[in-house]
């Protein structure tokens, strides 16, 4: 089975090819958000390289988010436009998923870290092990007060990686001290072949849909934002009662 991947959601962008456990090529930037330009001739160049025609490809993987709105967009619609011209399935990746499989060795939670803005992230929580990957928590857009006020109970150690992860990198060692790992800047910026690596898995286990069934993830960060500036005005109003 030959797979090819498109990863859009951020600053980075990039495709892959894969073949059962074997990476046969990747094509990633991380320059500017040019992605209707670059993505196509991208793939093309890839193909290319590999010596593997479109008629080759078994399934088309994406990235569905949550990340950047555009760059969602044009990477679904890519993937969408291919897989309809070819007649193939396509497997949907959650972006924080995709994420997490960069650092599928570690032995805690994986915590990835998309920046949502105004100290709002998109986040989940990973463990991987020789079967695969569980969801210790459902991938949710949070304020990062909110968030480490949910990993501070718990004991494990915790692996973050993101874009977000250098921004709030103080904040969360303030908090978490020793329990807190950090990403090296390659691990940290979201790549097609980690998207690839967690994609052939789901296709070999029949988890593929047609082309105009796939959908992008939207997580709204407006009503976040308004529940956590809810919560932080009940609590100054104990305060002071």
């Amino acid at each position: 089975m030959k797979l090819l991947a498109v990863e859009s959601t951020s600053m980075a962008a990039g495709a892959a090819l894969i073949q059962e456990d074997k990476l046969i090529g990747e094509i990633r930037t991380n320059h500017k958000k040019t992605h209707s330009e670059q993505l196509l001739p991208m793939i093309d160049h890839l193909l290319q390289m590999c010596e593997c025609p479109l008629s080759e490809i078994d399934v088309l993987a994406v990235s569905l988010g949550p990340g950047s709105f555009t760059g969602i967009r044009i990477g679904v619609a890519t993937v969408k436009g291919l897989a309809q011209a070819l007649d193939k399935p396509v497997v949907g990746v959650d972006s924080l998923e995709a994420l997490a499989w960069q650092a599928n060795t570690f032995q805690g939670q994986v915590v990835p870290l998309v920046d949502a803005q105004r100290k709002l992230v998109y986040t989940a929580g990973y463990q991987f092990d020789e079967t695969g990957v569980a969801i210790l928590r459902a991938p949710d857009v949070l304020h990062i007060q909110e968030l480490l006020k949910e990993l501070v109970s718990s004991t494990e150690e915790l692996f973050f990686l993101g874009d977000a992860m250098t921004q709030h990198r103080e904040i969360i060692k303030d908090t978490l001290g020793n329990r807190a790992r950090f990403a090296l800047p390659l691990q940290a910026v979201p790549s097609a072949s980690s998207l690839a690596q967690c994609a052939i898995l789901k296709a070999m286990a029949g988890e593929t849909v047609t082309a105009a069934e796939i959908q992008p993830i939207y997580l709204r960060t407006s009503q976040a934002e308004k529940v956590f500036q809810q919560r932080q005005l009940l609590k100054e109003t104990r305060k002071h009662s």
